[in-house]
């Protein structure tokens, strides 16, 4: 392939790897350019390639620095947009050009562009929904709960425990899986069932498996034991709190807003959906407090 912008190709047989992005790289057909992009998966993988000239094509010899492999294929190519090379904005939302990647997207816009990977597929982000709590004061505590039902019955079993790498103490807790709307960090509550003891610890990070956590657990987590996080679960410093999380399914919540001096404000009426969720609370004085 001669002429092209760019290039996308597979490759086998790689040695000395894995190839670099930014370096340069050449055919044994003659062909050279720049690799901006890389999915290695070990002696197997996909490069795309920029500024060509030469010619790329199937069973050619490639080498960068001292990396080689072979092509995979007949490369494709696509053709750079040059009078909007990273995208463009319509109706509100961006649409990147090609291969174009965006990172520290701000919170308002999470759901506001679409992407075209490497292959030409669009790629559009998860809906993140915001959930918010309203009319609170500096000093409330705040909580919202996954709920059970529309009474507001704390769903305290949804995340279960790995069945043998939570027993000794750790500041890292595995579970079977976790779901993909619970915020990014927050406050996970560790329930032992045999023993009815409930853990509140903090975790700066998680992956689809495991909370990354401020301190150690414990320990003693088995098949049978549980873990629950709230979407909020915190002392209020405003007038309003809030988090945004990744928005998996419709789901029953309990809101519930504490401070000495008024009456407990619980609200289970609305669920979280796609739209998110929203709640003012009620101040009441407690005369009897």
């Amino acid at each position: 392939m001669a002429g092209a912008a760019d290039i996308r190709f597979d490759y086998t047989g790689e040695s000395n790897g894995p190839f670099v992005e930014g370096s340069a790289i050449t055919s044994s057909d003659g062909g050279s350019g720049f690799i901006v992009s890389l999915l290695d998966n070990g002696t197997t993988g996909t490069l795309t390639i920029r500024n060509v000239y030469g010619t790329f094509a199937d069973t050619n010899t490639v080498t960068s620095g001292s990396t080689t492999a072979t092509i995979s294929g007949t490369p494709s190519s696509y053709t750079k947009n040059k009078q909007a090379p990273f995208g463009s904005f319509a109706g509100g939302q961006f649409f990147g050009a090609r291969g174009v990647w965006l990172d520290n997207v701000a919170g308002a816009d999470a759901n506001n562009y679409v992407l075209i990977d490497s292959t030409g597929t669009s790629q559009s982000p998860p809906n993140t929904v915001l959930i918010s709590v309203n009319g609170v004061l500096s000093g409330d505590r705040v909580s919202v709960f996954r709920a059970l039902d529309d009474a507001g019955t704390i769903d305290k079993t949804y995340i279960a425990s790995h069945a043998t790498s939570n027993s000794a103490s750790s500041t890292t807790w595995t579970a079977v899986s976790i779901p993909t709307d619970t915020p990014s960090v927050g406050f996970v509550r560790l329930r032992n069932t045999t023993t009815q003891v409930e853990e509140r610890i903090a975790y700066t990070g998680r992956t689809s498996t495991t909370f990354t956590l401020s301190e150690a657990h414990m320990g003693g987590y088995g098949v049978s034991d549980t873990a629950y996080v709230p979407y909020i679960d915190d002392m209020v410093s405003g007038t309003s709190i809030s988090v945004s999380v990744t928005f998996d399914t419709t789901r029953y919540i309990t809101t519930r807003v504490r401070k000495k001096g008024i009456v407990p404000f619980i609200v289970n009426s609305i669920p979280l959906n796609s739209g998110g969720y929203s709640a003012t609370a009620v101040r009441i004085d407690d005369n009897i407090a």
